[in-house]
This record gives C-alpha cells, sequence and structure tokens, in this order.
C-alpha cells in the first residue's frame, strides 16, 4: 500500500465520519422540532426557557422528555432535572 493509498483511505474516514455527524445532528434537530410540536399542541404557548431547555437536549434527555410528554402536566414538568 503506498503513501497516497494511505492518505485517500484516511480522507474517506473523515468524510464518512463528518457525514455520519451530520446525519446525527439531523435526526436530533428532527427529534427537537417533533418534540416542540407535540409540546405546543398539548400545553400551547412554550415559555422560552422550554424551547432553550429542548434546543440544548441531547440524545439521552429527549428521550426523557419524550418519555414524560406522556405523563407531564406542565411543560416545565417535561424538561424538569430529574
Amino acid at each position: 500500500m503506498s503513501t497516497q493509498d494511505v492518505l485517500e483511505m484516511w480522507e474517506r474516514r473523515i468524510e464518512e465520519r463528518g457525514a455520519l455527524r451530520g446525519r446525527n445532528e439531523g435526526l436530533r434537530e428532527g427529534q427537537r422540532s417533533l418534540l416542540l410540536q407535540l409540546l405546543r399542541r398539548r400545553f400551547g404557548e412554550l415559555p422560552p426557557a422550554v424551547v432553550a431547555r429542548v434546543e440544548a437536549a441531547d440524545t439521552e434527555a429527549l428521550e426523557s422528555f419524550a418519555a414524560r410528554l406522556l405523563v407531564a402536566k406542565s411543560a416545565d414538568e417535561v424538561v424538569a432535572d430529574e
């Protein structure tokens, strides 16, 4: 394997990782958008703090918020610290 082959292999891996990161961020953005839509449908206009919490959430937090949405009595309760 030549030096050029190794460089091309590394470039492909870097591109693949970038594409994967972009895909994952796209999925999180979709989760955030859906959660905000559901929160608005259930609770009406959302406090800015709730929107900020959802927009800053990672995948694990978004999943937790989504589960709480089913039983919460308020939007603040959905995004409250556990």
